[in-house]
């Protein structure tokens, strides 16, 4: 089966996690609305559930069952990141949220979350040195 999948943050092109898609059929890149912001987690981003909207800079994919399975363990789905379906021109593609336990852990932790506020990780992230 085919899915299709938003990336954003370690997964695109250029960062270290690409070599995870590098069989998978690459769609383009695109500037999303969606009812999240992104934030710094150190030395990769996360989307957060918002009830506005930010744009996101994401890249679409279409990827097989095994290259999904992959996916879902890098990112600790379901319990570190959450997945939902956004709507794109080629259809809905999953994309991955930080839980709240997660964001839960961090807070107590009194750890402050840097929003990225460009929604683009790889010019946010050659900014701070990741």
């Amino acid at each position: 089966m085919t899915h299709l999948v938003l990336v954003y943050g370690s997964l695109r092109q250029g960062h270290w996690n690409n070599y995870l898609l590098e069989d998978s059929e690459f769609l383009g890149t695109h500037n999303l609305r969606v009812p999240f912001f992104m934030v710094d987690l150190g030395s990769f981003p996360a989307l957060i559930k918002d009830k506005y909207t930010s744009k996101i800079m994401m890249e679409l994919y279409a990827v097989d069952d095994v290259i999904m399975d992959r996916l879902d363990q890098l990112e600790g789905y379901p319990h570190f990141y959450g997945r939902t379906q956004l709507e794109t021109e080629m259809g809905p593609a999953w994309v991955y949220f930080l839980n709240e336990e997660p964001r839960e852990w961090h807070e107590q932790h009194d750890r402050k979350l840097p929003v990225v506020e460009s929604g683009n990780w790889t010019t946010y992230a050659q900014g701070v040195g990741v």
